[in-house]
Order: C-alpha cells, then sequence, then structure tokens
C-alpha cells in the first residue's frame, strides 16, 4: 500500500514550476506529518529522493538529479543534469511517496500505518494526524486468501468487508450465486495489468520461437500496452490467425512439442493455462501445466527459474517510460532490453514537444515488441468489493491497500 504521499501531482506541494528547463522549484505545503508524529520538511525530501536515486531497480530513472538546494524547510529546488520533459510524469509516480527512514524502521505519510504484519494479517490503524480525508475508520485488517471466489464467500459470511484483486469471471460468478448483491458497493480498480505469457531461463528462447508461440496463443490484447498507457500509433498488435503461417514458423524456428507452463495457483492463472494448453494442442505441442503457491511462484519469477509462465504486470495509468523501466528493470529484470532503449528514452526526455515525443515511444515500442520480452495475453482491471454494512460509508478519497500476490 502507499506509505507514503506522492512528491507531484497530490496533496505535498502547494506549487511546482520550472525555473529554467534544469532547475524544478517545489514548495511543500506545512501541515503534513510522518508517522512518528515529526513534520515533513524539505530536508526529508531531499533524503527520500536520494535514497530512491541509489537504491533499488528503478534508481537509474532518477539519475539525472544532480542536486536538491533547500531554500527553506519548505521549499526546494531539484537540480538535473540536462533538460527532462518526462521529469514532472516520473514524480506523479508512486515510487516517489515520501517517507522517512530511521535505520530498518519506514515512516510514511498517509492515512494509515503499519501496527503489525505477520504471516495471516496486516493490520493498519489510522494516523490521526492525517485529517485530509472523511474516511475514519480507526483500524483496518488485511487477511489473504489467494483465491477470487473463496475471498467473495468470506464477504459473504461476514469474515471481510472488503475484498480487492476480484477479477471479472470471480465478479459474475460472486453475483450468480448471490453473494455479491446490488446491496453491495462495487468499483473499478483504478491499477491498470497486464496478463503476459514470460519466457524464463530454463531454455533458450530463440526471437523466432517466441514468434511461433505468439502465432498461435489466442488473446485479447490487440496492443502492446493499454491504451491507457500509451496511445502509440504502434500500439496495436495485428492478431489474425493464420494456420498454414504459424506452422511454418513452428518449423523454421525448431520449436519443441513439448513445455512446461508454470503459473501461480489461482483461478484467474489456471483459467488461461487451460486455454493455452488447448490451443498448443492443436498444433501438436503438449504443455504441462505446474502450479505454485505464492512464495514458490514468486522465487522462481525472480531467478527466471521456468520456461514459460503466465505473469501479471501491474502498469501506472499515463507513464510510458516509469512503465518501461519498471517492467524491465523490476517486474521481468531484462536489464539489456532496458539499456538497449538508453538512446531513445535519452531523445524522449529531451524533446520538449508533445507530438515528437509520441514518435519517439512509437520508435521504442517497435524496439520492444521486436525483442518479444513477453506477450500481452490480455489489459485488464480487477475489482474492489465493498460489503453493505459499510454503505454509510463516503470513499471520494479512499484508497485502500491492495494485498499484491
Amino acid at each position: 500500500y502507499e506509505i507514503g504521499v506522492r512528491l507531484v501531482g497530490s496533496e505535498m506541494c502547494i506549487r511546482d514550476r520550472w525555473l529554467s528547463g534544469r532547475e524544478l522549484y517545489l514548495r511543500l505545503k506545512d501541515d503534513i506529518y510522518f508517522h512518528n508524529g515529526e513534520k515533513l520538511t524539505s530536508y526529508d525530501v531531499k533524503d527520500s529522493l536520494e535514497f530512491i536515486k541509489e537504491n533499488g531497480a528503478l534508481k537509474d530513472i532518477f539519475t539525472k538529479i544532480s542536486d536538491i538546494k533547500i531554500l527553506s524547510n519548505t521549499q526546494l529546488v531539484i537540480k538535473l543534469e540536462e533538460e527532462d520533459n518526462t521529469f514532472l510524469e516520473i514524480l506523479t509516480s508512486r515510487v516517489t511517496a515520501i517517507a522517512k527512514r530511521e535505520g530498518e524502521k519506514v515512516y510514511g505519510t498517509s492515512r494509515y500505518y503499519v501496527k503489525s504484519f505477520d504471516n495471516n494479517s496486516l493490520v493498519l490503524e489510522r494516523f490521526k494526524r492525517y485529517e485530509r480525508s472523511d474516511f475514519h475508520s480507526e483500524n483496518i485488517i488485511f487477511s489473504w486468501e489467494i483465491q477470487d471466489r473463496q475471498r467473495c464467500i468470506s464477504l459473504f459470511n461476514e469474515e471481510a468487508e472488503v475484498i480487492c484483486d476480484v477479477d471479472k469471471s470471480a465478479l459474475e460468478y460472486g453475483k450468480s450465486y448471490g453473494i455479491i448483491t446490488d446491496e453491495n458497493i462495487i468499483f473499478e480498480d483504478r491499477d491498470l495489468k497486464t496478463l503476459a505469457l514470460t519466457f524464463g531461463n530454463q531454455r533458450n528462447f530463440t526471437r523466432e520461437m517466441k514468434k511461433a508461440i505468439e502465432s498461435i496463443v489466442e488473446r485479447e490484447a490487440t496492443s502492446f500496452f493499454p491504451k491507457e498507457v500509451c496511445e502509440s500509433s504502434f500500439s496495436k498488435i495485428d492478431i489474425s490467425k493464420d494456420r498454414e503461417k504459424s506452422i511454418e514458423l513452428m518449423k523454421k524456428s525448431n520449436l519443441r512439442k513439448y513445455m512446461k507452463l508454470m503459473i501461480l495457483n489461482t483461478e484467474k492463472h489456471t483459467r488461461e493455462a487451460e486455454k493455452i494448453k488447448k490451443e498448443m494442442k492443436n498444433y501438436g505441442i503438449e504443455i504441462e501445466i505446474l502450479p505454485h503457491n505464492v512464495e514458490s511462484y514468486n522465487q522462481k519469477i525472480q531467478d527466471g527459474d521456468y520456461e514459460i509462465a503466465i505473469f501479471t504486470i501491474p502498469l501506472a495509468k499515463g507513464g510510458i517510460l516509469f512503465n518501461i523501466a519498471k517492467i524491465f528493470m523490476s517486474d521481468l529484470e531484462n536489464i539489456e532490453i532496458y539499456n538497449s532503449l538508453a538512446p531513445f528514452l535519452k531523445k524522449l526526455k529531451e524533446e520538449p514537444e508533445r507530438k515528437n515525443r509520441e514518435i519517439i515511444e512509437d520508435k521504442i515500442l517497435q524496439l520492444i515488441y521486436s525483442e518479444m520480452p513477453y506477450i500481452p495475453i490480455s489489459h485488464f482491471r480487477d475489482y474492489t468489493v465493498v460489503s453493505p454494512d459499510l454503505r454509510a460509508v463516503s470513499y471520494t478519497h479512499l484508497t485502500l491497500p491492495t494485498i499484491r500476490l
């Protein structure tokens, strides 16, 4: 969940303006407090941004910060090595949530803080000094159930008041059995996601092999990124099927007739895996489905210890630069592809005209697609469902923490 309020495009800044092409002035609000009770200052922003710059998988996108000059407790200037017309876009992303770090402890500024966390539940308690919301529940308890339908049943049995990350099929299941009714509050999540078929290190998949698999797999996604992320002219993908062409691609690529497909043991992954298995069988390819629990699945994804896998890629709305960095430096950890895009990412940052940036984005997408790092199967949003007992609560400003499985 978001432990801190984002720096720009949120409630943290009163004003932001460019003093020059390389200097960004920020003025902070004077009534923001960390969860340890200390008031946020410009020094905390400086420390947090410098920490992000030096640590983590996405540090590369902040390397252009050359200096952060403190003007007062609420005013600062961020200096860049060179002009970057995408920098404000980056500062509105979740990765720039400001936090205070003291040893192993991290303090945020959001409406709730972590009271306790173990293998079974996460307990959040309301931060009394956060008063910019009409949502004042004293605490929120998160427990997790990996199966969407079981979460729906938990809501029906009053074991939960809110369930998150519910996919469309589970939502329809809940409605058909009267578990979810018109009395529930249902809203579509803000977060975008791509369900993708990814390639691991257990086998050396050539570009030709990936193209052959792509020509076989049926999918809903008609673009590499959803249109909310990028409306480039190259965002459309030709998914028309030609059996003869697919067979020819298979022969040229020397694609093996047996593959192992790793999945997370969820209804969504299982359903998609069975579809892929059926499609592949039509072309004489046998698929063995290997379900894993959360811990095992995440470890194998991180290590690349699989042949092919179904993987969900979270996306940030309206930010191609941030998404590219996140996908290839964090989600898939394919540094080679990210480095190959460096010259074009540099041009993207330097280009002041939006129309010209779209042309550069188009070229970046072409390069990514030619490397076939993953096959997008569908773009989607999940749902959050709220118990009728909480209908009296206003959800205008509610951002529910989401447990990612």
